[in-house]
């Protein structure tokens, strides 16, 4: 944004401030310009200020990888007779697994879950973008697709053990 239109809009707000159609062009200014700048009083200059930074998840190495869910999500649904709750895919996942869970997957994250079960989660929608499991089932409710159930036979009945 150019200084002298800040300083125009800036005036304009200050002298007018009871105007809704002002409010949302200062509005649009500033989201559109980063609301990084900010007006010195004292000689009603520009001052920059620069933007927090983003902060990224941080990522933990040294759990289960995500992708070794895959199996024993399609083995418990098979099982469970091609449909099962989301909790009872997650118990069955636990209870195969929690002799290899490290300290990490047992991590409590933000809203409570542990890590292993986000695991799961990603790892069940990752099924549905490949058309392993229906998209189209109840919230909640996790079922497999007659393609899931030909690659559980094809790739993983016999090549893994837990």
């Amino acid at each position: 944004m150019d200084d002298a239109v800040f300083l125009d809009v800036d005036f304009y707000w200050r002298k007018n401030p009871s105007f809704t159609s002002e409010v949302k062009l200062v509005h649009r200014y500033c989201k559109r310009y980063g609301s990084y700048n900010r007006l010195n009083e004292k000689n009603n200059t520009i001052v920059k200020e620069k933007s927090q930074p983003y902060k990224y998840i941080k990522r933990v190495h040294g759990g289960i990888p995500q992708k070794e869910y895959r199996t024993l999500i399609l083995e418990a649904l098979i099982k469970m007779n091609g449909s099962a709750t989301a909790k009872e895919v997650l118990d069955y996942v636990e209870q195969k697994m929690k002799k290899y869970f490290t300290d990490i997957d047992r991590d409590v994250l933000k809203y409570g879950d542990q890590r292993w079960e986000k695991g799961v989660h990603f790892e069940r929608l990752k099924l549905v973008h490949e058309g392993l499991l229906k998209k189209d089932s109840p919230r909640g409710v996790w079922e497999i697709s007659e393609e899931g159930r030909q690659y559980y036979e094809r790739h993983l009945k016999n090549n893994y053990e837990f």
